[in-house]
């Protein structure tokens, strides 16, 4: 399996949309990007955070904000968690 990310819901405070999502990791991938076009055209911040019971490191986003439609996260291995975008 490799890196993969959903969608879970969006939603709309003041101008900025907001979408929350999932990514997921194959036992080998470190990480990748969450493209989000059609949604955002512009990301001005990122929120990302492991779960699971023993999480490891910190997810770390490779990106400087604001940036385009898409975000690259990098990970441990295997690691999965849930991610938060606002932005227009």
């Amino acid at each position: 399996m490799t890196f993969a990310f959903a969608i879970t819901n969006r939603d709309i405070f003041g101008t900025r949309k907001i979408i929350y999502g999932t990514f997921t990791n194959g036992a080998e991938d470190v990480g990748g990007d969450v493209t989000l076009t059609g949604e955002l055209h512009q990301v001005d911040f990122f929120w990302v955070q492991a779960t699971g019971s023993t999480p490891g490191n910190q997810p770390i986003i490779d990106e400087a904000f604001p940036c385009g439609d898409t975000v690259t996260i990098a990970t441990d291995a295997g690691q999965d968690g849930i991610w938060m975008a606002w932005g227009r």
